[in-house]
């Protein structure tokens, strides 16, 4: 197997990297090839970086700890969240203590309980927003009271509109998928956070210091990392360990820079780069 199926992208003027997590760097809970000599080369080049990422079922010490087990250690600063997005978006249109009922896991939950909302459980007081993430325990309850929430006046915000997300197993539920439920049973249509949509690159690209085009995005999604990415204006590298490969690019109409098999096929090119003096750029 070739290691790049398709690059039109000069690593050497990248300087910062985005990096999406589920069917990046792990698939479930376990580690895709080459996740620790990946950031290794990113601190031995000081190349910035973060990971971004549309997971919404678990808080950002939980996500940190699993990647500690697959042989990186990262501080907080190196990591951003869909739910970290979707607080600060209802910041700046709701006062603390403002009514929210998520659907949603313990990520979600505690990233509106930092940002000061009351979390309601039930119809019996009026929401100012519904929230609906990633649920593994979803059930026709919650579904329920979401859907009478959104009928009684409550904005509708979704933390990532991903249908499916990798995991061992094969390819799972995700809060896209949750939303869409939801969305039938009211006639609204959610505001969605997560990628593809502009906020948590923007907030990525602040948290690190680093300009867009001297920032790329890797991802294993054509339709949330790479669309995003081409969104803010960031280089794009697509990552066939997850969701989609070379060939969904024709289906989907959404073009990378360089299409790479894995995490050590990535190292391998940047290296090379990095290494031809005199190269045309």
């Amino acid at each position: 197997m070739k290691p790049i199926s398709q690059s039109h992208l000069d690593l050497r003027s990248v300087r910062a990297l985005i990096l999406d997590a589920d069917g990046t760097l792990w698939y479930g809970d376990r580690s895709v090839p080459g996740v620790p000599e990946l950031f290794a080369f990113l601190r031995e080049q000081r190349i910035a970086h973060i990971i971004a990422t549309n997971n919404s079922v678990h808080p950002a010490p939980v996500i940190l700890a699993k990647l500690e087990r697959f042989g990186v250690r990262l501080g907080a600063e190196h990591l951003i969240t869909c739910t970290e997005v979707t607080s600060s978006y209802l910041k700046d249109r709701f006062p603390r203590g403002a009514k929210v009922y998520p659907i949603g896991q313990r990520g979600l939950l505690e990233a509106l309980q930092a940002g000061g909302y009351e979390i309601l459980t039930d119809v019996s007081q009026k929401a100012d927003a519904v929230v609906v993430g990633a649920d593994p325990t979803l059930t026709y309850e919650k579904l329920k009271y979401a859907v009478l929430h959104i009928q009684r006046g409550a904005i509708f915000v979704g933390t990532n509109p991903d249908v499916v997300s990798p995991n061992s197993e094969g390819l799972l539920p995700e809060a896209g998928a949750i939303q869409a439920a939801v969305a039938a049973a009211t006639g609204i249509s959610p505001v969605v956070m997560g990628k593809p949509q502009p906020y948590l690159f923007q907030m990525a690209v602040k948290k690190i210091g680093s300009q867009p085009a001297e920032t790329a995005v890797i991802g294993d999604r054509l339709d949330t990392d790479i669309l995003g990415g081409h969104t803010v204006g960031l280089h794009t590298i697509l990552v066939e360990t997850g969701v989609d490969r070379a060939s969904s690019i024709s289906e989907k109409q959404v073009n990378p820079e360089m299409v790479v098999t894995d995490l050590v096929a990535l190292v391998q090119a940047w290296r090379e780069q990095l290494q031809c003096v005199g190269c045309a750029g």
